[in-house]
């Protein structure tokens, strides 16, 4: 392991004239750099970070400690001192006896054969060989920084090829602004280890569709919410807010810009949330009326920092600095999606085929495949849900075997069918075709519409949603039973009239 210098001690000897000679004795600190790196490392001041590329850029991050110099250079550190202390308080931005390096840099200057000595010492030193080499050595310890950062953590490997591709949201910012912006406290932790710990386990259940944050003060907490958040939208495709949506009661508001997340803060009030985490905080109405109160009864999960007690229709566990309420009938994946739907108002329901829990949204990466043995009229009830679904900017994945006419005449956009020779005489051939279409145009699958799918087109889907199984399975809708594609939801009946009913239904859903 590569170690660095951070600290440089120098000393001029005795500076002055004759019998007025002083010493003059500083050290250089680098520490701020490395508090930098350590921020970044938890997805604060990343942009910063990378920020720098020169040597030259460290100087900004260096310290000056003022052990023993001139009185001339001692007076003009305090008028810096003096010019430095805020207005209204007695609290001061340096520590005793340090000063930014560059503010230091500024006391000296050449004055001709009148230069003093101490500042012909400086000046002559300022540019050696041994200052470039302790720039040079915290400039290596930053670039080991920048090279290793986030390598695995979904979050910061986010923030990182944002900042290198020019996209991230500071990118239009002159550098002084961007590293100003503000982007919460990194506090230290104020929940166990353990607490942590049971958090990212239930972060990774796939059925939870929102996390609610009620005591906002933690920031590892808020970051873990984020890093989940961004994982679930790598790997599926979905804009952050629809791959987990977060809300938090936060007094560390943290910059949804420079994680570029979606956490929804709050002032007051709180969204639903199928994993709720309570914190420590005496300000809020008791949780057990929160769990009384209907529809904002948290889903799945409770997680909590103290006991709260306990909760008709919850099961308890705990640890050390942790209690796990655990919903004895917990919600599904779908009825999850149901109990956030109305916080979400840019989502809206397509298909409500009937109880609770068997809602398609239209925000959702769905593949509708219509064999060709689905009657004219299913197909003609199925074309305007499909075409008016993509008029709201969505876009399933329609694959049609046999007559596409009803599809056309919706005006349903970017149908795929195979040639009809493979229709007729499903072969490898048809089966690359299917496959290369699913690689193109559903790199995620979240739910599936498969009315007489053929068995080739179930192998071939079986076979990619098992291997694509993470962070959620695909929901399967199905009219009949497959043993290789094993429906969710079996439809029963005319299909026609069915899809006219659960599309009306979708339109006046309340949930």
């Amino acid at each position: 392991m590569v170690h660095y210098q951070t600290t440089l001690s120098i000393d001029f000897g005795e500076m002055g004239y004759r019998n007025s000679k002083q010493p003059f004795r500083i050290q250089l600190l680098g520490n701020e750099l490395t508090e930098l790196i350590k921020d970044a490392e938890n997805a604060h001041r990343v942009y910063e970070l990378m920020l720098i590329d020169r040597p030259g850029d460290i100087w900004s991050y260096a310290w000056v400690v003022i052990d023993e110099v001139p009185t001339r250079i001692k007076d003009r550190y305090l008028q810096a001192w003096r010019d430095a202390k805020p207005q209204y308080s007695d609290d001061h931005p340096w520590p005793l006896n340090h000063i930014p390096f560059n503010l230091f840099d500024e006391f000296f200057f050449w004055g001709w054969d009148d230069t003093d000595p101490e500042d012909e010492a400086w000046l002559s030193h300022r540019d050696s060989t041994t200052m470039k080499a302790f720039a040079d050595q915290l400039f290596a310890m930053v670039r080991a920084a920048q090279a290793n950062l986030g390598w695995n953590d979904d979050l910061l490997q986010h923030i990182i090829k944002t900042i290198r591709a020019g996209k991230h949201p500071y990118s239009y910012l002159d550098r002084r602004i961007a590293n100003k912006q503000f982007e919460g406290q990194r506090n230290k932790p104020l929940y166990t280890p353990d607490f942590y710990k049971t958090l990212k386990g239930l972060l990774r259940d796939p059925e939870i569709v929102s996390v609610a944050y009620r005591d906002g003060r933690d920031y590892q907490v808020l970051r873990m919410m984020a890093t989940e958040q961004r994982r679930r939208a790598n790997l599926t495709g979905h804009e952050p807010g629809d791959a987990l949506h977060l809300s938090a009661l936060a007094n560390n508001k943290i910059s949804n810009d420079a994680w570029n997340s979606e956490i929804c803060l709050f002032d007051e009030g709180l969204a639903h949330g199928d994993l709720h985490i309570e914190g420590i905080n005496e300000s809020h109405k008791n949780l057990s009326e929160l769990v009384n109160e209907g529809w904002k009864k948290p889903g799945r999960y409770i997680l909590s920092a103290q006991d709260e007690g306990d909760f008709e229709g919850y099961a308890k566990e705990s640890g050390e600095g942790w209690v796990l309420y655990r919903q004895v009938e917990m919600d599904t994946r779908r009825r999850c999606l149901e109990r956030i739907a109305d916080r979400r108002h840019e989502s809206a329901p397509v298909l409500q085929f009937g109880n609770r829990g068997q809602t398609l949204f239209d925000f959702e990466k769905t593949l509708v495949f219509v064999g060709v043995s689905v009657n004219y009229s299913t197909r003609m009830a199925l074309a305007p849900v499909i075409a008016e679904w993509q008029l709201k900017g969505s876009n399933p994945v329609l694959v049609v075997l046999g007559d596409a006419g009803p599809f056309e005449l919706a005006g349903c956009r970017k149908l795929h069918q195979p040639t009809r020779y493979l229709e007729k005489h499903p072969s490898q051939v048809a089966k690359d075709w299917f496959v290369d279409l699913l690689q193109t145009e559903c790199p995620w699958i979240d739910a599936i519409i498969a009315l007489d799918i053929p068995e080739w087109a179930a192998k071939v889907l079986s076979n990619r949603i098992k291997s694509k199984n993470d962070p959620w399975p695909a929901w399967i809708i199905s009219n009949a039973h497959q043993d290789l594609l094993k429906p969710d939801l079996l439809l029963e009946g005319d299909l026609d009239q069915t899809i006219n009913e659960y599309h009306q239904r979708a339109k006046t859903s309340i949930f």
